[in-house]
């Protein structure tokens, strides 16, 4: 792991200018490996060429593999159809090219582990690789390469400290939103390619080490700290910035979402048996304090009694769901059997804003000015 050679990277300011380009120095290190969950399935297709299985039996000939995992006497066991039965876990490395899970294409090793009759599918791979296939799915492939390039040191140093933090988990990170979005090699171009390569081992640092480098769609013109969505401590390093360049695209225009109270009442017995703090049915919803970054902490949950309680918005805004209730910077209308939502930006608000790095990158800015915009505290550091 890093541990053993953090101490040997090479720190640089973040100041506009003071990094052109990364430098690797006369120092070579390999890339990390990763590990990434794709899901966990009852049953998938595998199919690749060249593979080989457990490190020993190699499968030369082309192979499409009905994988499956049950329930029964030895639960480890893994089911590679027409190949047999093994005790898991599992592992199919492709010496070139790729193996396609249910027909997604992925690099390196798939491992599959069997847990209470599902099969957990992870992809192993090296940092830069999985880097590459991060950026387009977590900006456009077509936006500036300067943009591409702040996406993949904030991608690299959020991976990093997932491996960091847990070393000897079957995976670090997951392949959604809960992480980052990854899909392995279906959405990588030579210009993610490029934003990785070129700023290959380089990544956001702060005192207490690699930095978990938050990022969002857009900020909605402030962003936030950690403690304000999360209520984590120990993210000292994070600021609230100003950011005029989030209302770029037509994603940053305001938005607008209305919920009829039944469908909320709803979402809240699913979270709980009962509403929180014993509420009866909802009539109203108010504003509790702010954040640095101007969104709501916290919610106000009343009832027709005049009994009310207090939520943390962030969770709310995860009740109602996150692609609906766009973020924490809104206000509330009360109606009879309804509540509108108005609000701006889309996303958590911590660190850098996607659409800023955009139009930061439009307007002339190496990726060095984006990252020191939305981490001043930060600095750079090279790896490998």
């Amino acid at each position: 792991m890093l541990q053993g050679w953090i101490t040997a990277v090479f720190i640089f300011s973040l100041s506009p200018g003071a990094l052109a380009a990364p430098k690797t120095g006369d120092r070579q290190k390999n890339d990390e490996l990763i590990r990434v969950r794709l899901g966990e399935f009852e049953k998938f297709r595998l199919m690749g060429y060249d593979l080989t299985l457990n490190g020993r039996a190699r499968l030369s000939d082309h192979r499409r593999i009905e994988v499956t995992c049950s329930e029964n006497v030895n639960r480890e066991e893994i089911s590679l159809g027409e190949l047999g039965s093994f005790p898991g876990p599992v592992r199919l490395e492709a010496s070139g090219g790729f193996i396609f899970v249910n027909d997604i294409p992925y690099r390196s090793t798939i491992i599959i582990h069997n847990r209470e009759g599902k099969c957990l599918v992870v992809n192993q791979l090296g940092m830069e690789k999985y880097v590459a296939g991060v950026i387009n799915n977590e900006m456009q492939s077509n936006w500036p390469i300067e943009a591409l390039k702040a996406q993949a040191v904030t991608a690299r140093s959020y991976a990093i400290h997932a491996v960091e933090e847990r070393p000897g988990a079957l995976y670090h990170v997951q392949n959604d939103t809960s992480d980052q979005m990854y899909r392995g090699a279906a959405n990588e171009t030579a210009k993610s390619n490029l934003a990785a390569s070129s700023t290959r081992g380089t990544v956001l640092y702060s005192p207490g080490g690699v930095l978990k480098a938050y990022y969002h769609a857009n900020c909605g013109g402030r962003t936030d700290v950690p403690e304000s969505v999360w209520g984590n401590k120990g993210n000292s390093v994070y600021r609230s910035v100003s950011c005029p360049y989030h209302r770029s695209t037509e994603s940053a225009k305001n938005w607008q979402m209305r919920i009829e109270k039944p469908q909320l009442e709803a979402a809240l017995r699913k979270m709980d048996a009962a509403h929180p703090g014993g509420l009866a049915r909802i009539a109203s919803l108010s504003m509790g304090a702010a954040t640095p970054g101007l969104r709501q902490k916290s919610v106000i949950l009343g009832d027709a009694s005049g009994k009310s309680v207090e939520m943390d918005a962030n969770s709310f805004r995860q009740l109602i769901g996150y692609g609906r209730l766009k973020s924490t910077k809104f206000e509330v209308r009360s109606e009879a059997g309804a509540l509108e939502f108005r609000g701006v930006g889309f996303g958590h608000g911590v660190g850098m804003c996607q659409i800023g790095a955009r139009e930061m990158a439009l307007r002339g800015k190496d990726h060095i000015a984006i990252l020191h915009h939305y981490y001043p505290l930060a600095r750079l550091a090279n790896l490998y």
